[in-house]
């Protein structure tokens, strides 16, 4: 009877001890997530405001260069041809940047900025959509971190501050991309079709070079489709229909 007293106080001593310490380690554990989501949103922010940094020595730059002058010739609000005619019967090139550049120039008056500011306005969106918009599918750091490196690629960068349309295909492709990889789980709805046809149109309608890319990410809808469903899933016959309808002149 001695000794069960024994080993009871013994017990009881022991968990004493061990409270404390198990208190703190739950406290630990609970709060590493607000750590890493802390962790995720100053890379985010400060991805994006490198972003904006970068972009800030454009703002004041001074007359066209390279292929600002054809990106001009195509965007003017005033001309015997429409943006239309000019981008297909002239240039051979497709007219979505013209018309945004254009309806910047409408609102912000004929001016370099007006020309330049839709591409840098676009690629500092695209970095905020990679880090945001890649959380559910990739996490939170690895998003961020894409996001930075997108920010600082000297290649992207060097790009986008002038007055053409590659701005605006960094932020159509970075949306392609992050709609494509919600393909990867099971819960893909009809919206998602729906978003991933008018991207994939509108970036086709952009530049023609990302008719690879995009034909590469309609290739890996049926793929994941045939992994999860063993069979194409309606959202991928509505954004293969509709970029199709879209892209057709």
């Amino acid at each position: 009877w001695s000794s069960d007293v024994c080993s009871s106080d013994l017990s009881c001593s022991l968990k004493a001890e061990l409270q404390p310490q198990v208190s703190d380690l739950r406290e630990h554990e609970a709060g590493f997530p607000s750590m890493l989501r802390s962790i995720e949103n100053i890379l985010s922010v400060s991805s994006i405001a490198i972003a904006v940094v970068l972009m800030l020595p454009a703002l004041g730059a001074g007359p066209l260069v390279l292929d600002e002058h054809a990106a001009y010739w195509l965007s003017a609000p005033e001309g015997p041809l429409s943006i239309w005619e000019r981008s297909t019967r002239y240039a051979a090139v497709p007219p979505l940047a013209s018309w945004v550049q254009a309806a910047a120039m409408f609102g912000m008056g004929e001016s370099e900025l007006a020309l330049r500011l839709p591409s840098m306005a676009a690629y500092v969106l695209a970095v905020g959509v990679m880090a945001f918009g890649g959380r559910p599918s990739i996490g939170g750091i690895p998003a961020a971190l894409a996001a930075l490196a997108l920010a600082l690629h000297p290649d992207v960068v060097d790009e986008v501050r002038v007055g053409r349309t590659y701005g605006l295909v960094v932020l159509l492709m970075t949306l392609l991309l992050i709609i494509t990889l919600r393909w990867r789980g099971a819960n893909v709805r009809w919206r998602d079709g729906l978003c991933w046809g008018v991207t994939a149109a509108a970036a086709v309608w952009t530049h023609i070079l990302t008719i690879p890319a995009v034909g590469i990410s309609a290739i890996l809808l049926g793929v994941w489709d045939v992994a999860w469903c063993r069979s194409l899933r309606p959202s991928t016959v509505i954004a293969w229909v509709l970029a199709g309808l879209i892209c057709v002149p």
